[in-house]
């Protein structure tokens, strides 16, 4: 079985300054749809499902523009092969349609399950997203001052999760200004993206409540620790932080239990939209509480994170 990440030595309390994030513009949530199951699958083959909250296009070749269907959100697909695109940073993904022929999605549409590693659409050891229900708004956007981690929609309090090797709560906060009326900036009559919000402590500096979990090194997947040390991080822990919550259900120097429920998703701080922003840092330190002084190794969360 595995372990529960526990600390060294006891986390001292100190305040967490947030950088400044980009301004959060969220689609509103809808009703999240069943999922389309296609026929079943052989064992092992690479599947995906669309990730997109208002659906996904399929077409009839990678980079072209003529559409056959667009598929709802959740949708399950049968992976058939994968081709890039000439001058193209993405892939496209040759799918099996749920009611039968085939046709091209972009890479960035879908969510994979880990034998979609073998065709090098992810990574099969890597955590999976923090909550089951989600849909993608939008990534990391490197380097500062633009989008710091990743954007999950999902419904109010939908669930969020720690991760399957447990952790250790390194600050739980909330936001001073966020009352169950009155969650978020716009309740306040101010602008998302104010830039009052990202110097205000009762705002939390826009992340509203939040949370911080470390991730120490030797419990990452093998693939997290490879990209780490191809940065020059090799050996060092991470830090992520949980945004822009609904309720928090751990408090700061508390192990995790792997899968643990840390939190339920929100709209709380400089939010537009119920969702998760999830950011990510390293640190040498395994007691790191500032995390405001980890800036310099701002990381991707699909690092660690399937989407």
């Amino acid at each position: 079985s595995i372990s529960a990440d526990v600390p060294a030595v006891a986390i001292p309390a100190m305040p967490v300054v947030p950088a400044v994030p980009a301004p959060v513009v969220v689609p509103a949530p809808v009703a999240t749809p069943p999922p389309v199951v296609p026929a079943p699958a052989p064992s092992g083959q690479p599947m995906a499902s669309v990730i997109w909250r208002d659906g996904a296009n399929v077409r009839t070749g990678p980079g072209s523009n003529t559409i056959i269907v667009k598929l709802a959100f959740n949708t399950a697909l049968v992976i058939l092969d994968v081709q890039p695109e000439p001058n193209s940073a993405y892939r496209w993904v040759k799918i099996t349609l749920p009611t039968g022929g085939e046709g091209w999605m972009r890479e960035d549409t879908l969510r994979y399950n880990a034998s979609a590693a073998s065709l090098g659409l992810t990574k099969a050891d890597l955590y999976p997203p923090p909550m089951a229900s989600c849909w993608w708004v939008r990534g990391f956007v490197g380097p500062l001052p633009e989008h710091t981690g990743w954007d999950l929609g999902a419904k109010t309090g939908e669930p969020i999760t720690c991760g399957p090797l447990g952790g250790l709560v390194i600050k739980s906060l909330a936001c001073a200004k966020c009352t169950p009326e009155r969650p978020s900036v716009k309740e306040y009559g101010i602008q998302v993206g104010d830039a009052s919000i990202f110097t205000d402590a009762s705002w939390n500096f826009g992340y509203g409540h939040y949370i911080i979990v470390r991730y120490l090194n030797e419990h990452l997947p093998a693939s997290t620790q490879q990209a780490l040390t191809k940065r020059g991080l090799g050996g060092m822990h991470l830090y992520c932080m949980y945004a822009h919550l609904n309720s928090r259900a751990v408090e700061a120097g508390q192990p995790l239990a792997p899968n643990t429920v840390i939190a339920g998703c929100g709209d709380t701080g400089n939010s537009e939209a119920t969702h998760l922003h999830l950011e990510m840092r390293a640190s040498a330190n395994a007691n790191d509480s500032n995390f405001a002084g980890m800036k310099k190794n701002l990381l991707d969360p699909g690092l660690l994170f399937s989407r």
